[in-house]
């Protein structure tokens, strides 16, 4: 006689989250005894407390937030909330109200926190992890990728992933997840879209994806409705994030944005080899120190005013702008071919270049995010001069290699997995191996849009590169859940 089926626990943490209860799971609701839905809501919280301890583990090594020179002017921002004339205005208010004054500790906590319960809600739709084996991937995840270091820092860096994590879930996954894992994928997007312009188009790259598939699949219109919500909530929150922007910015100080991209053609030559050609033809604003542009990108933005090579033109916004499009349309109309080969070495430079070693470095003499600290937390200020980023204890040698292989590891599992999926047809936009395109097209967006409008920097890459480990852990968990759900099954039927 066959054994009847099990019936899950109140409180099973392995049950995959969905809207509602089932008819049996409402059975056990009674006498006052908890729902399966609270049972879920606890397990779901426990498990994303947990997650967010182990990312914060480099944080807890260091004895203080990681910091970058960026976070004095987030900082800053964050007591005014008037806008930055290079900077999105999101991270400056998740400074001011999640850390309630008290200091970095409770934003970085909280960025964290987000971070884990939307990869808990991720993993979740996927299969039923053990525990244990959550905690373990977590803690892999740490160890072998940028992960942690991101949520670590006291800066905006970990969004464009929560932007991507969020889209994936409102437009593949709406169906299984119930209101608390869908407040926390809107709140995802329409945050995470204002720290940065690039996560917006990174997320829109994404959602291309996504697209892609669907059409693949024939979807209908209804089948679509996910994505368009999840596509307008991504508008709207960079929508909102700019409108923010030229409400509260102060005329005196316009957007300089395009600095960086005017930096960028003159890092990469281009600039200079358009002007050494065409300066007798046309009038261009850096005609007259054509022979000295050829720089990194941040002795162009940052040279001091002081130095002899200091253009005016910083001082321009509205003139960068319009010598930004002059170089950009003389490069496109008499050097395409050059662009095209800039862009895709620029690109490939940057998909392989996540070093979070490379930005770790000790402020020394009161830098002025020491001197932001000390005015907003002076509390926090020892603290922060005994972390180990002071002492260059931080450093981990052993960390570039090790992340390096695992990407490379992930890299291999990945294409391999998705030429068998491919083959079997069973590329589907719900599926773990769509996640994995997905994964895919966000990595090389990202690499694009942050190398080509500025230049390749490791903390550029940092920020998505440990999805793709991620995106390998989710097909792990899946595989996990069809042998344990086989077995189950087998045994129920014995």
């Amino acid at each position: 006689m066959a054994a009847p089926a099990r019936i899950p626990s109140v409180s099973d943490p392995y049950t995959p989250l969905t809207p509602g209860a089932s008819g049996a799971d409402a059975a056990l609701a009674t006498d006052g005894r908890p729902s399966p839905d609270n049972g879920r809501i606890l397990a779901t919280v426990a498990m994303s407390v947990a997650i967010a301890m182990v990312l914060l583990l480099p944080a807890i090594f260091n004895g203080y937030p990681i910091l970058f020179s960026d976070t004095a002017d987030y900082l800053l921002r964050s007591e005014t909330l008037l806008p930055s004339p290079i900077r999105a205005p999101g991270y400056a208010f998740w400074l001011r109200f999640t850390s309630g004054g008290t200091g970095l500790w409770l934003p970085v906590v909280a960025q964290a926190l987000m971070l884990s319960a939307l990869a808990w809600q991720v993993v979740r739709v996927v299969g039923r992890p053990r525990p244990a084996a959550t905690l373990g991937g977590a803690l892999a995840m740490v160890l072998f990728t940028s992960v942690g270091w991101v949520s670590s820092k006291a800066m905006p860096d970990l969004f464009v992933a929560m932007v991507v994590l969020g889209l994936y879930l409102i437009a593949c996954k709406w169906n299984a997840l119930g209101a608390a894992g869908r407040a926390l994928a809107i709140a995802s997007v329409a945050v995470g879209a204002t720290m940065h312009l690039t996560n917006a188009l990174v997320g829109a790259a994404a959602l291309a994806a996504m697209l892609a598939l669907q059409l693949a699949e024939r979807a209908d219109r209804k089948a679509l409705r996910p994505w368009t919500a999840a596509a307008l909530l991504l508008v709207a929150s960079a929508a909102g994030s700019r409108s923010y922007d030229y409400v509260r910015r102060d005329v005196a100080q316009p957007s300089n944005g395009g600095m960086f991209v005017l930096s960028h053609l003159v890092e990469t030559g281009l600039a200079e080899q358009l002007l050494q050609e065409r300066c007798e033809f046309e009038r261009f604003a850096l005609c007259a120190v054509r022979d000295t542009l050829t720089r990194p990108v941040e002795m162009f933005v940052w040279r001091p005013e002081s130095s002899p090579r200091y253009l005016v033109l910083h001082n321009d916004p509205a003139l960068i702008r319009s010598e930004t499009l002059h170089l950009l349309r003389g490069i496109v109309m008499h050097h395409p071919f050059a662009l095209a080969g800039s862009i895709v070495a620029y690109t490939a430079r940057q998909f392989v270049t996540f070093r979070v070693n490379d930005e770790i470095w000790r402020h020394r003499n009161r830098t002025e995010v020491q001197r932001v600290i000390a005015r907003m937390y002076p509390n926090e200020l020892p603290a922060q001069e005994r972390a180990r980023q002071q002492a260059n204890t931080l450093r981990l040698p052993w960390t570039p290699l090790v992340h390096l292989i695992a990407f490379l590891a992930a890299a291999a599992f990945s294409i391999v997995m998705l030429k068998r999926e491919h083959a079997a047809r069973r590329i589907t936009v719900g599926s773990v191996a769509g996640f994995h395109v997905m994964v895919w097209i966000t990595l090389i967006a990202n690499a694009a849009v942050c190398a080509n409008l500025a230049s390749v920097f490791s903390r550029y890459q940092s920020r998505v590169s440990w999805l793709l480990p991620f995106a390998v852990l989710l097909s792990l968990v899946e595989r996990g859940t069809r042998r344990f759900a086989a077995r189950d099954l087998s045994t129920a039927q014995a």
